[in-house]
């Protein structure tokens, strides 16, 4: 049976813009879903956009500001047709810095929490209704730095570990209204979120490439992660066959967390 455009299921992905969040939005799109990209760059997106394969939503802001929620709101009020069928929720936005803890400041502490932790809620609170209505689901990229953290990451580990015990915590709230919360923690994953690590600092694709390289081994596989494997993942816990699983945390990483 063909479906119009009009009763499609909608997946919003944050994060869309590259990486992991552009691999996922691939993957529903690839699945016959339409989807919303959200980012901050709109330029990215767009970008991003033009290689999912089928025609995309793009909603440029940033979900750590904030004023988020009103302009989730002006989103809504706009795109109503768009937002009544939202049926899954991907939480892939997010941010990282290296810095124990007492070289560490309040600000990044609160830059991480922003956008890693208080701007994934402020989003949930605000497309909650549409999830219920659709009986939808919600998936969160953590990291498996929120399950074993390791020295030098105090602030980034504790905002991953504080997002994990979130949705499980929610996903027995929102278990009543058949809507499921889970979580993929990956490893290291192939994806810009690493030029901040020293050795690819210099913005050089080449110094990224290498450093990859170089981690390989740290996993017991002996290779660092592809995006598309976490949107694996990450469909596999929203589309159909899913229904049953709420509260999980997979770990997608090499088999680093058994190191």
């Amino acid at each position: 049976m063909k479906h119009s455009s009009q009763s499609l299921p909608v997946a919003v992905i944050t994060g869309a813009g590259s990486g992991i969040g552009l691999a996922t939005a691939s993957r529903f799109a690839s699945e016959g879903w339409d989807v919303v990209l959200i980012g901050r760059r709109a330029e990215l997106l767009n970008a991003a956009a033009q290689k999912i394969g089928r025609p995309a939503s793009v909603f440029a802001f940033d979900i750590a500001a904030s004023n988020s929620p009103l302009q989730i709101r002006q989103w809504i009020e706009k795109n109503s047709g768009v937002a009544e069928r939202i049926t899954a929720l991907v939480h892939n936005a997010g941010i990282y810095e290296q810095a124990t803890t007492l070289a560490s400041t309040a600000e990044s502490w609160q830059r991480l929490f922003e956008t890693n932790v208080f701007g994934v809620i402020r989003l949930t609170q605000s497309l909650y209704p549409f999830l219920k209505f659709n009986r939808g689901s919600i998936t969160t990229v953590s990291s498996t730095l929120g399950l074993r953290p390791t020295h030098n990451t105090a602030a980034y580990s504790a905002s991953k570990a504080a997002i994990i015990n979130w949705g499980q915590s929610f996903a027995k709230e929102a278990a009543p209204d058949g809507v499921r919360i889970n979580t993929v923690c990956p490893g290291i994953v192939d994806t810009p979120i690493h030029a901040a690590r020293p050795g690819a600092a210099s913005g050089d694709p080449q110094d990224l490439k290498k450093l990859m390289k170089d981690m390989g081994p740290f996993q017991p596989l002996g290779r660092v992660g592809q995006p598309e494997e976490i949107a694996h993942m990450i469909w596999a816990l929203s589309g159909p066959g899913s229904e049953w699983t709420t509260g999980a945390v997979v770990t997608v990483d090499g088999g680093i967390n058994l190191v």
